[in-house]
């Protein structure tokens, strides 16, 4: 749980510099678990710096396997408030042979079905954007814009969420206000006003509340820093961990403000899990998937793109959240209140989704700017 949590905000923090005016959302588990499946097909070097970006470092297949099996297993959910699914693919060029325990650790432990797709018919684009489509319930439209004659297998991840929150906001509570954006002046934008109880604490520096959905097994966090960004704030997570930021909230009287936000955000991630260690995997002539393939088959496979896309909208009754990632596998042989705190977030602030069960983080990212 920690690993991947950890892996989450080390590759939050890395996005952050490139998008200051701009709002950003991953999903942890839908790029590790598109990544897990390639590692079972990683050796030597290659396998040993995706271990170690992805936070698995000293850890056997097996064992990563578990984890993330056990990871699926924990997301299923029978809360009537809470709509969740996590959903594995693979997609196979025709004709391609996969080691037969390559496929079956992926259909094992992640639940990733191996499709045979003929990568150069004109459907084969749109029938894995279909079933991306399909999984995030419209919200994620795309993972992929084409498929090359060097492309041999496509590992795809998609996540949905949809909750009420435990306590909703009244909507004739919300009205606008200004919001101080990270860039540029302060903006009007509507936002959301509640009064009660709350999980909360505050320091110096930070302002941590807890925002439950149906039952409370999943929940939103928002941390708001005192003076410094939300950038200086995931530095100093990515290098402690987010866990003892979370800990320590009282049941407190108070008033929420916070703006009603919808952020979309995605693009590639192969210079950001470079950076994060694992450039080998990226590089045509060092990477080594031959665990992908049978013994007696003389290929080699890279990953020639990481694309990750998320989505998430946040409102009066709740939030509406999706997620996809796309592992794309080449071959290298071809080219009135209570007395109380006072939380008011019109500055760039910090949310996150966790499951309170696990701890794991579904969802993490900073919002700059609420009315982009």
């Amino acid at each position: 749980m920690h690993a991947r949590n950890d892996f989450g905000i080390r590759l939050l923090a890395e996005l952050l510099p490139d998008t200051a005016d701009r709002n950003v959302f991953v999903s942890p588990p839908s790029v590790l678990l598109a990544l897990s499946m390639a590692l079972n097909g990683a050796r030597g070097p290659t396998r040993e710096a995706m271990t170690g970006a992805l936070g698995f470092a000293g850890l056997e297949n097996d064992e990563v396997n578990r984890l993330n099996a056990t990871l699926l297993a924990s997301l299923d959910t029978d809360d009537p408030d809470i709509e969740l699914d996590v959903a594995n693919a693979l997609w196979v060029r025709s004709g391609i042979p996969l080691a037969r325990e390559f496929v079956h650790a992926c259909a094992e432990h992640y639940r990733g079905r191996a499709e045979e797709l003929d990568f150069d018919a004109e459907h084969a684009v749109a029938t894995v954007n279909e079933w991306v489509r399909n999984r995030t319930r419209n919200r994620i439209p795309s993972i992929v814009e084409h498929l090359g004659r060097e492309d041999v297998l496509l590992l795809t991840n998609a996540v949905y969420f949809k909750a009420r929150w435990a306590g909703p906001f009244a909507p004739e509570e919300t009205r606008e206000q200004k919001f101080r954006p990270a860039a540029g002046p302060p903006r009007l934008t509507p936002m959301m006003r509640r009064t009660g109880e709350f999980d909360y604490r505050e320091d110096d520096e930070l302002q941590v509340i807890r925002l439950p959905y149906g039952r409370g097994n999943f929940a939103m966090y928002v941390l708001l820093s005192a003076e410094t960004g939300v950038d200086a704030l995931v530095a100093k997570v990515a290098d402690g961990g987010i866990g003892p930021e979370l800990t320590g909230l009282t049941r407190q009287p108070g008033r929420l403000v916070l703006p009603r936000f919808r952020v979309e955000s995605g693009g590639r991630l192969n210079d950001t899990l470079g950076r994060l260690g694992m450039a080998i995997a990226f590089d045509p002539r060092r990477a080594d998937f031959q665990a992908m393939l049978p013994a007696e088959i003389d290929m080699e496979f890279f990953i020639s793109e990481v694309v990750h896309k998320s989505f998430i909208e946040v409102g009066e009754e709740g939030t509406e959240a999706a997620a996809a990632t796309g592992v794309r596998m080449s071959m290298t042989s071809m080219p009135a209140e209570e007395e109380g705190f006072v939380m008011v977030c019109d500055r760039p602030f910090l949310a996150l989704i966790r499951n309170e069960a696990t701890g794991t983080i579904l969802l993490i990212g900073a919002v700059n700017d609420p009315t982009r």
